[in-house]
């Protein structure tokens, strides 16, 4: 039995595993679902974009140090034989993602092989890993450097490789501490690179300028502030990595010559990148920065750091290497030697159309301008001073003038002006002078495709205050003078007509307000004597002939009854009824009388009396005045309807009147304890806060306020721009009734 389970097991041991694989490598991705990916290859790194970089992914590599910076700057280039990488560790400090030992940072060295974990960052330019540990593990020599066309160079793409080129150095100049900066011509001007060696290499700058070279080192980039690749640079790590094909020539005068007319035409070698002397007269000289060289009809612009002191008319020659980066060609980085002295050339004189006329026969034939091109010769023009300037970045003065109709600038350097330079605050705009300097024509911009551009402006360069010669003084009514004083007198006579108008405008603006308040007073006076005599007419009138004829015609139908025996009964009830009719009619009567007296026309209902003043007023617009009622209404005195009424033809009045209302609503709220009248229109509106009061006239709103103040109610206005107005006016009713008992009382009395 023991025989037989051991072959059953023996049988299901290679089952069992094959089923256990089968699981891990079915859950092995769920099982390692939730973690990070990690980058462990320089090439996948490198592919990264800006934005995935800046999600600081983690990394975990190894690889060779190609690179390692001695001046403080804690960066180094990492290699793992395929790509490289920047380790920026000073970064990773800044950032807080450095965990690791400062001392294994001072061990590396180029060749130290390392294992590095932590996170990538977008960099300056390319991606950087930003360590949190780093572990050596070794030595080994470094990748080979790989050869990139100068295309792929100029592009940036090798940032952080480890590459090899070839070309002349053509300056050598102190760079950042420690360190040399060499300026690298990758072939007859057609791509430039800059790269850095120790300062305590060997070598020297005379080894090396004017040699060419081949140098070995890592690619790195100069950039701008939005990480956009500018130029490439080189870091070399020693001398090993800087071989001399061809040595500097011990005399760099002994260079290949040129006339400074032929200094980049057309050879068939082509244009060497090597040292080139020619020989010219100073025209203009700037210590330590460049000189202007002529020599017959041509002009050149050499940079040269020489503190010589050179003046116009000296003999030189000036070995330096040719540079394109302007219109015409020049030399850069140039040793000058003085030959000998003598005197300047003659200034040429010269217009922008003697420039342009010259070109002529550049864009009708393709040959070159005839007789010269002016540009960096010594002219001479003559014009109108238009402005002075102390605008040059060396404090020096910049003279605009007008020659011909066509603008030119002068320039002169502060340092060049000597003690006359403070004779130009004397200038005035309008001045004819004769100015003369080194010729700076100024081209238009190309469109991609022409050969040639054409000039558009031409401009000096003085050598000294004594180039600007006064030819006349300017009239003292110059242009700028002249159209002052017309500016001046205008803006007088300007003044003088707006302020008369505004005061005719015042004057008019009192006088009808004055007007208004007279006439209005006066009509207001004529309307009162006159409704007081009317209403007192017609009042005495019935008061002493119709209610005496009615209480007589009552008198004696109660005397007839009284004489009367035996009446029947319908002759007693129709002198009942006749009876009874005299009295209501002598009742109403009374009742008229009174509101005679206080109110001119209109209902005893407070409704209707409103409807019929707003159908009487023909000057306000038929039917625009809608009147309703809400509520029980309750009886108000002929005295509170009178006030009220006057209250509403002012509003409504405002309402046409200011606001151009074209419709107003008049409602009446009959509550228990309280008589509301509101009045809203569709008008303007208008600013109850900076509304015109008695001080400017206007007296409305203040005797709606002192009507109601009397009365014992309340009136408020509600009213914005554009929005209409509203008025609120509420009465209690016990107030209301007190007034109606004591009108009817002194109604009564008489």
């Amino acid at each position: 039995m023991d025989h037989a389970l051991s072959a059953q097991l023996a049988l299901r041991w290679p089952l069992l595993v094959l089923i256990a694989l089968i699981a891990l490598i079915a859950l092995g991705p769920l099982l390692h679902a939730g973690e990070e990916a990690v980058l462990t290859r320089i090439s996948e790194m490198r592919a990264l974009s800006r934005e995935q970089a800046a999600a600081h992914p983690a990394v975990r590599t190894q690889g060779v140090v190609s690179f390692k910076w001695r001046n403080g700057i804690q960066s180094f280039a990492l290699e793992d034989g395929e790509q490289g990488v920047w380790v920026s560790v000073s970064m990773a400090k800044l950032e807080r993602v450095w965990r690791g030992d400062d001392a294994v940072l001072d061990a590396l060295v180029e060749g130290s092989v390392v294992e590095i974990s932590g996170v990538m960052d977008p960099g300056g330019f390319s991606p950087d890993i930003l360590p949190a540990t780093i572990r050596v593990s070794g030595r080994r020599e470094l990748p080979r450097a790989r050869a990139p066309s100068i295309a792929r160079l100029m592009s940036g793409a090798e940032d952080s490789q480890r590459v090899e080129v070839a070309g002349v150095v053509q300056s050598c100049a102190t760079a950042q501490a420690g360190h040399w900066l060499l300026r690298v011509d990758l072939g007859g001007g057609g791509g430039r690179l800059l790269a850095t060696i120790a300062s305590e290499s060997s070598l020297t700058p005379a080894q090396l300028v004017d040699a060419e070279v081949r140098l070995v080192g890592v690619a790195a980039s100069s950039r701008n502030w939005r990480a956009e690749f500018i130029c490439p640079r080189l870091l070399i790590s020693s001398d090993a990595d800087v071989r001399i094909v061809t040595p500097a020539p011990r005399d760099p005068f002994a260079a290949e010559r040129s006339a400074l007319k032929n200094l980049a035409t057309f050879s068939v070698s082509g244009r060497a990148s090597h040292r080139r002397v020619i020989e010219g007269t100073v025209t203009y000289c700037e210590r330590g920065a460049f000189l202007y060289l002529q020599d017959g009809a041509t002009a050149i612009r050499v940079g040269s750091p020489s503190l010589e002191a050179f003046v116009p008319g000296d003999r030189v020659a000036a070995s330096g290497f040719v540079d394109t980066s302007r219109a015409v060609a020049g030399l850069s980085e140039a040793l000058v030697r003085k030959l000998s002295a003598g005197a300047a050339p003659a200034p040429i004189d010269a217009t922008l159309k003697d420039v342009q006329a010259a070109f002529r026969s550049v864009r009708e034939m393709g040959r070159p301008a005839s007789p010269h091109d002016y540009d960096g010769l010594l002219v001479g023009v003559s014009g109108r001073l238009l402005d002075l300037q102390r605008d040059l970045p060396e404090g020096g003065w910049r003279l605009v003038l007008d020659c011909g109709g066509a603008l030119t600038t002068a320039d002169l350097s502060a340092t060049l002006g000597g003690e006359r330079g403070s004779d130009f605050d004397a200038l005035q705009p309008g001045s004819m002078l004769r100015v003369v300097g080194v010729g700076l024509v100024q081209y238009a911009p190309g469109d991609g495709v022409a050969d040639y551009i054409l000039p558009n402006r031409l401009d000096l360069l003085c050598r000294s205050s004594d180039d600007v010669v006064l030819l006349a003084a300017p009239s003292w009514w110059i242009a700028q003078r002249l159209w002052a004083a017309l500016a001046a007198s205008l803006a007088i006579l300007l003044a003088s007509l707006v302020w008369s108008l505004a005061m005719r405008r015042l004057l008019h603006r009192r006088t009808r307000r004055l007007e208004e308040v007279m006439r209005a007073h006066r009509d207001s006076e004529l309307e009162f004597k006159a409704a007081r005599q009317e209403r007192q007419r017609p009042a005495a009138d019935m008061h002493d002939g119709l209610q005496q004829l009615i209480a007589g015609a009552t008198y004696r139908l109660e005397a007839a009854a009284a004489h009367l025996q035996a009446i029947p009964p319908a002759v007693q009830e129709q002198l009942a009824a006749a009876r009874g009719a005299l009295l209501r009619t002598q009742e109403g009567l009374r009742d008229c009388l009174w509101g005679l007296r206080h109110v001119d026309e209109g209902s005893s209902g407070f409704a209707a009396l409103l409807e019929h003043a707003a159908a009487s007023m023909d000057h306000w617009p038929a039917g625009a005045v809608a009147v309703a009622v809400s509520g029980e209404p309750f009886a108000l005195s002929r005295h509170v309807m009178g006030s009220l009424l006057m209250l509403m033809q002012e509003a409504v009045g405002n309402a046409f009147r200011h606001g151009r209302a074209t419709h107003v609503q008049l409602t009446l709220d009959y509550q228990a304890d309280e008589l509301e009248m509101r009045i809203e229109d569709d008008g303007g509106g208008f600013d109850p806060q900076a509304a015109p009061g008695t001080r400017d006239g206007h007296f409305g709103l203040e005797s709606m306020s002192h009507r109601m103040v009397w009365l014992g109610g309340t009136v408020e206005i509600a009213s914005r721009p554009g929005s209409g107005a509203s008025v609120r006016i509420g009465l209690p009713r016990a107030r209301a009734e007190e007034t109606a008992v004591a009108a009817e009382d002194g109604a009564a009395a008489p």
